[in-house]
């Protein structure tokens, strides 16, 4: 059991949502991980444990924990609120690489029912030939929504991989109830 004054030993949760549980990792009040839905509640767990093993389920949530929640059921419930600037200094930034960080920074500028593709990200950071890159970085993306890497495409708007359970399908789903253009 997790005891609140152990803040060096990582938590897991759970948080249903419309389109099933969505897993969540955090250590000394960092959030660490966010898992989308579409795992068994097995397979979630396994997930989460595979990051940090030894991390315990927890009832005693960070201060954030309740925003993070409102976030993500408004989210799948398409009745979204965007508390994503706020949530985002829980995040745990120091175990991503300063490339990375820079990646999903640039990626957290992309608004609800708006694309980008890898290349434009590379060309934002100054490098147009990083695309690939970029799309590593991207797909290394501990905190999903958050971090909306789901908004990022290929060249001419193709649709590539994505690193959550359903793969393309679930990117497509999340931009359609974003209200992404149909085209995609």
């Amino acid at each position: 059991m997790y005891v609140a004054s152990e803040k060096h030993i990582p938590s897991w949760t759970t948080i249903p949502t419309a389109w099933g549980n969505c897993g969540i990792l955090w250590k000394s009040d960092k959030l660490r991980r966010i898992v989308l839905p579409g795992l068994t509640d097995d397979e979630l767990r396994r997930e989460l444990l595979k990051h940090h093993p030894f991390a315990n389920e927890s009832q005693v949530m960070p201060n954030w924990f309740a925003d993070l929640q409102r976030f993500l059921q408004g989210y799948y419930a398409n009745a979204p609120r965007d508390c994503t600037a706020s949530l985002r200094s829980c995040l745990d930034w120091p175990q991503v690489s300063a490339f990375c960080r820079q990646v999903l920074e640039t990626t957290c500028k992309i608004k609800r029912g708006q694309v980008r593709t890898y290349g434009e990200i590379a060309r934002e950071l100054g490098n147009a030939k990083a695309s690939r890159a970029v799309g590593a970085a991207l797909g290394s993306n501990p905190w999903p929504l958050l971090v909306p890497c789901h908004r990022v495409v290929g060249a001419n708007g193709q649709m590539t991989g994505f690193s959550a359970q359903g793969g393309v399908e679930t990117k497509r789903r999340m931009l359609a109830l974003e209200g992404a253009p149909r085209r995609l």
